[in-house]
């Protein structure tokens, strides 16, 4: 493995990190809302709901 490689990755990683978080910061301005932190099973329990609604 050759040093090149190792840095690839990292900056893969980063680059990666970097548009998680430009999505989060364009969303909370495109919504003008607050960013809410929640868990996976608070997630699938918006989602269930959603899906009833619009049944």
């Amino acid at each position: 493995m050759s040093i090149s490689s190792g840095n690839k990755t990292k900056k893969r990683a980063l680059g990666a990190v970097i548009n998680k978080l430009l999505r989060i910061i364009f969303s909370v301005l495109k919504n003008k809302q607050p960013f809410r932190l929640i868990s996976p099973d608070q997630q699938v329990e918006m989602y269930r709901k959603r899906l009833q609604r619009a049944a």
